[in-house]
């Protein structure tokens, strides 16, 4: 196998519309990049060691500069598949600091979407009308759910 270079490595699922946005801009910018789909199921081909930043994926040998990897939550028959390559790519990215990630110091820390929306509110940016549910099925009887975050 041979390890190619790569200046960005883009792990996540083609039917997620933000990763999708991230692949069709590196596309329209003639960045050179790698789309690792989370929504197919051989994508759980990950590895890699501690020898030197490179990581196995399914026949590649990358050799990435940048990783920007988004955890797909619009697929859910792809979701467990989606969590654990998202977390082996995450664990090989946070394991060499060379690498270009995203949010590299909380990236061990688990993200909360509430926290963060309202450390937004309290930094002055709108929010749209936000309800946190623990089950979508209520979704319906909202009277605005085409209308606020949830």
């Amino acid at each position: 196998m041979t390890e190619r270079n790569v200046a960005l490595l883009i792990v996540g699922g083609d039917s997620d519309p933000n990763t999708r946005r991230v692949v069709d801009q590196a596309h329209l910018r003639g960045i050179d990049y790698v789309f690792w789909d989370t929504d197919v199921p051989d994508t759980r081909q990950v590895a890699w060691d501690l020898v030197q930043p490179v990581i196995d994926l399914g026949d590649l040998r990358l050799r990435p500069a940048a990783a920007f990897l988004r955890c797909n939550v619009f697929n859910e028959a792809a979701a467990e598949n989606a969590y654990a390559v998202h977390d082996t790519v995450e664990s090989f990215a946070l394991a060499w600091s060379d690498i270009r990630i995203l949010n590299r110091r909380t990236s061990g820390a688990v993200n909360n979407k509430s926290r963060n929306l309202m450390l937004a509110q309290q930094c002055g940016f709108a929010i749209p009308e936000t309800t946190v549910l623990g089950e979508s099925s209520p979704l319906v009887h909202h009277p605005a759910a085409d209308r606020v975050i949830v």
